[in-house]
């Protein structure tokens, strides 16, 4: 098979799997939602390589004692708008949680009380969040690129003429880019001539007894 055909047969393919999974991910942050989860992304990387800026947390409510190695999320002292997604180092006897960010040198100060934790991280979802984070930080044009570029890969992957299985349209026909097979080039199959002193009917007789 030609370069030209195998890389339209393969292109197509490569270009659904990509959508599909960014789909997938995505299912997975509504499916938590609809279950009654929480959904927050990430912005900055201080939970960074665990959990880097862009990654989607779902989180639910505590519905038990909160333990060192969980990921919480607790409201900023300060700022209770505002929220915090970093580790639990140490439980204290009333309940309170230090933290600290996986990336920071030192922990994040006074204990958090267990009422301004509210969630507990149950899954994390890569990547989905980035877009939210460049519209964050005023770079709008990112985030404009990745949702044309996810829009120009569900039009090589999906559009017409790829759902036939031919990858491009028109590719390995007659006249799309390459010989159709049995075609000499130049012109069309010429017919045997029969050999010199012999009727057709005998050449043809004697093409099928060998």
């Amino acid at each position: 098979m030609p370069p030209a055909a195998v890389a339209a047969r393969v292109l197509p393919a490569v270009c659904r799997a990509v959508v599909l999974l960014v789909l997938a991910l995505g299912g997975w942050g509504l499916l938590a939602v609809a279950l009654g989860a929480d959904v927050r992304v990430v912005v900055t990387g201080s939970m960074a390589p665990a959990v880097t800026p862009g990654t989607v947390v779902v989180t639910t409510a505590p519905d038990r004692p909160l333990a060192p190695g969980q990921v919480v999320v607790f409201r900023r002292p300060g700022s209770p708008d505002e929220t915090v997604t970093h580790r639990v180092v140490a439980v204290l006897p009333d309940g309170s949680v230090q933290t600290k960010g996986d990336a920071n040198a030192v922990g994040d100060g006074p204990a958090v009380p267990r009422a301004d934790v509210v969630g507990v991280a149950r899954l994390a979802i890569p990547y989905v969040g980035v877009p939210r984070v460049w519209l964050g930080t005023g770079e709008h044009a990112k985030a404009a690129g990745v949702l044309a570029g996810l829009g120009a890969l569900s039009l090589i992957g999906f559009g017409p003429g790829m759902r036939r299985g031919n990858g491009w349209p028109g590719a390995g026909r007659p006249g799309a880019g390459w010989p159709e097979s049995g075609r000499r080039r130049g012109g069309h199959r010429g017919k045997r001539r029969a050999p010199a002193g012999r009727s057709p009917r005998d050449a043809l007789a004697l093409r099928t007894t060998v």
